[in-house]
């Protein structure tokens, strides 16, 4: 069996709302956007391992998101 890895990530992305209010938001707001695409990656990643398809053995599937996402850190020196 296959993962709809599209199908969980919209399903991940759309928990995260409240949209039982009239005029609420359909997606989490962009100040939110790391959050929830570690989410989304988070859901996606269990997934492939409960259905055996992952390539590599999940340990603590919330800090390999962390450490996997990019950091927006720039070195400082000459010319900046």
């Amino acid at each position: 069996m296959q993962i709809d890895v599209s199908g969980l990530a919209a399903e991940a992305v759309a928990g995260q709302v409240d949209v039982s209010e009239p005029g609420a938001a359909l997606l989490p707001a962009v100040e939110n956007l790391r959050a929830s695409s570690a989410t989304s990656a988070i859901a996606v990643a269990k997934a492939a391992a409960a259905d055996s398809v992952a390539t590599a053995k999940a340990g603590n599937l919330v800090q390999q998101v962390a450490d996997a996402m990019w950091q927006p850190v720039y070195a400082t020196g000459a010319g900046q």
